[in-house]
């Protein structure tokens, strides 16, 4: 306790510069967080064809949805599919069917939702990729994107790790591997749009 009475008296003194009977005021604004106003012009959203994607883009369209002043370009949201391809298919190679629908339809409704916000662009685009979370970050240096707005994709129930002769991963249980690779590797901010509890 003597002790934590010294460091007291040496911080109070010496550090702060402020004598030991004096009362120090801080002022109220200083106490107040004022939250800042973030507006980005450029921003990537994946979406994966689930029912988190309505979440996803309507997140994004409320971060970019700003009046913009006559002559100047609208914020944009760049909507992306990633259509993961082995490394037996060239990836300028035809889409199988299956694949190409289902990336159409998940795009046509992201477009969708998008366009309910009035002052915002929208682009769809399908992107093949040797993985998904490779594939979203090649399209962000690529459109040189402010922020990427990403649903936190369920975790795999795949366990085991160090009891199957592996190392643990140090991924929280909340985000799954796509979301931890974008998160790692991202060229810019990321914000995760948290999938809904399962009741």
């Amino acid at each position: 306790m003597l002790f934590g009475l010294v460091f007291y008296v040496i911080y109070r003194r010496y550090v702060e510069g402020t004598p030991l009977t004096r009362r120090v005021q801080v002022p109220e604004a200083s106490l107040k967080k004022q939250p800042t106003e973030v507006e980005y012009s450029t921003i990537l959203v994946p979406v994966f064809g689930t029912r988190l994607d309505d979440d996803i883009v309507s997140t994004a369209g409320r971060l970019a949805d700003a009046e913009v002043e006559k002559g100047d370009r609208p914020p944009r949201l760049e909507v992306v599919y990633v259509a993961e391809l082995p490394l037996t298919v060239p990836l300028d190679a035809p889409l199988p069917k299956e694949l190409q629908d289902q990336a159409e339809k998940a795009l046509d409704r992201a477009r969708e939702v998008g366009d309910e916000y009035e002052n915002v662009e929208v682009t769809t685009k399908l992107v093949p990729a040797r993985s998904i979370g490779a594939g979203i970050i090649e399209e962000a240096r690529d459109k040189g994107v402010e922020v990427i707005v990403m649903g936190g994709e369920p975790p795999t129930r795949i366990r085991g790790g160090a009891i199957l002769g592996g190392i643990g991963g140090a991924r929280p249980e909340e985000i799954g591997e796509v979301t931890e690779y974008v998160l790692k590797r991202a060229p810019c901010r990321v914000l995760l749009t948290a999938p809904p509890e399962e009741s």
